[in-house]
C-alpha cells in the first residue's frame, strides 16, 4: 500500500503508539511499587481491601499487555504495512474494558468514602445513587464499542457518527464523575475544617482536601485530553498518548490514598489516634481508639469515619 493512500498521519501515528506505550509502561511500574508498598506497611487491613489491591493491579497488568502487544503489532510484525493500520487490532480494542473497569471500581471506592463522611441520611445515598447509572453508562458505551469495533471492516469504521458519540459520550462520563466526586468531598472537608475549633484537625483537613482534589483533577485531565485529540484528530491517534494510562492512572489514585495514611499520620497532634477498624495503619498503637477503616480518630467534634 503506497505511503500516499494511507488516510491519516503516519508519523504521528507511530509517535503516538510508541510515546503511549512508554508511558503506559512506566505507569504501571508505578502502580507495581506502590502495591509491593501497600502489603508491605498495611498487612492488617482487612482481607477485602487486600483482595481490591490485587484486582486493581491484575486490571492494570493485563490491560498494559495487551497495549504492549497491540503496539508491537502495529510497530514491528507489520513494520512497513502501511494497510495494517486499517484493520482492527483487537488487542487495542479489547483492553478498553479492563480500563472501564479499573475506573468504576476506583469511582466506586470515593463514593463509598463519601458515604462515610457524612452524617446525614440523604447526602449518605445521594452520591451513590448518582453514580451508580454513570458506573453503569460507562459499562455499557465501553461493551457496545468493543462489539461494534469487533464487528467493523475497518479501523476508519470507528470514526462514524455512532461510535463517534459513544467514545465521546464515555470521555465525557468519567471526567464529569471524576470532578463531581473530587468536588464533594473537597467541600465535605472544607466544611469541617472550617467549623473544627481544633488546629491540628484543621490542618490535617487542608492536606486531605488537596489529596482529594489530586483524586480527580488528574484522571479527569487525562480523559478530558484524551477527549480534545480525539475530537481534533481522530485518525493520527494521538489521543492514546492520554487514553492508554488511564487504568493506571485510576489504580495509581486509589492506591495513593490509600498508601498516604502513614504520611498524615505523621503529621497528626499528639491528641489523634489512629483508626485500624477495617484499614489500621501500619504505626498504629494498642492504646489507640480504633474506630474507622479509612483515615483518624480525631478530637470529640470531628469524627470522619471510613476516610
Amino acid at each position: 500500500m503506497a505511503l500516499d493512500s494511507v488516510p491519516f498521519a503516519l508519523g504521528p501515528t507511530y509517535g503516538a503508539y510508541y510515546w503511549s506505550a512508554i508511558l503506559s509502561t512506566s505507569f504501571w511500574g508505578i502502580t507495581c511499587i506502590q502495591v509491593f508498598i501497600y502489603f508491605l506497611r498495611y498487612s492488617n487491613d482487612s482481607r477485602f481491601f487486600k483482595f481490591m489491591v490485587f484486582s486493581l493491579w491484575a486490571f492494570d497488568t493485563v490491560h498494559n499487555a495487551m497495549i504492549l502487544a497491540g503496539v508491537y503489532i502495529n510497530l514491528v510484525t507489520n513494520f512497513g504495512d502501511f494497510k495494517s493500520f486499517l484493520t482492527i487490532n483487537r488487542m487495542l480494542l479489547l483492553e478498553l474494558l479492563f480500563q472501564v473497569l479499573a475506573s468504576t471500581f476506583t469511582q466506586g471506592f470515593f463514593v463509598w468514602r463519601i458515604y462515610h463522611l457524612t452524617k446525614t441520611r440523604l447526602m449518605k445515598w445521594l452520591p451513590a445513587a448518582i453514580w451508580l447509572p454513570f458506573a453503569l453508562l460507562q459499562i455499557v458505551l465501553c461493551i457496545v464499542y468493543i462489539v461494534k469495533g469487533l464487528e467493523a471492516s475497518t479501523i476508519l469504521t470507528l470514526d462514524s457518527h455512532p461510535l463517534f458519540v459513544v467514545s465521546i459520550l464515555y470521555l465525557v462520563t468519567a471526567s464529569a464523575v471524576d470532578l463531581t466526586v473530587s468536588l464533594v468531598i473537597t467541600l465535605m472537608l472544607y466544611q469541617r475544617s472550617s467549623t473544627t475549633p481544633f488546629s491540628s484537625t484543621s490542618s490535617l483537613l487542608k492536606k486531605l482536601i488537596v489529596i482529594s482534589i489530586n483524586n480527580g483533577l488528574w484522571t479527569a485531565m487525562f480523559a478530558l485530553l484524551s477527549l480534545i485529540m480525539y475530537v481534533i484528530y481522530p485518525r493520527a491517534a494521538l489521543y492514546v498518548i492520554f487514553d492508554f494510562t488511564m487504568c493506571s492512572l485510576y489504580t495509581n489514585t486509589l492506591l495513593a490514598n490509600l498508601n498516604a495514611r502513614d504520611y498524615m499520620a505523621s503529621n497528626l497532634a499528639t491528641e489523634v489516634s489512629f483508626p485500624s477498624k477495617s484499614i489500621p495503619s501500619r504505626s498504629s498503637q494498642p492504646h489507640d481508639q480504633l474506630e474507622t477503616s479509612m483515615g483518624f480518630s480525631l478530637p470529640s467534634d470531628f469524627e470522619m469515619k471510613q476516610m
